[in-house]
């Protein structure tokens, strides 16, 4: 089973230590928008997925790339 594109953002979010609301105003959408994203409730463009990827410093193939995802291990480490 392979993980979303919003769960990926979320996942890398969190790593970052940013709120949805910084990340929002980084990408200039609304707080509601990227929930939206994360929760897979919407669809994403590609224009904002590169946004958002420049907004967490992740390269936009480890968020898109299923291949990316097997090589990243996306749960914390104990």
């Amino acid at each position: 089973m392979y993980l979303t594109i919003g769960e990926k953002i979320m996942i890398y979010r969190h790593r970052k230590n940013m709120s949805i609301a910084q990340l929002a105003k980084l990408v200039g959408v609304s707080e509601a928008t990227i929930s939206n994203y994360e929760h897979d409730k919407v669809s994403i463009g590609m224009d904002k997925i590169m946004k958002i990827c420049a907004a967490l410093d992740v390269p936009i193939d480890m968020v898109i790339d299923k291949k990316a995802e097997e090589e990243e291990s996306f749960f914390p480490e104990d």
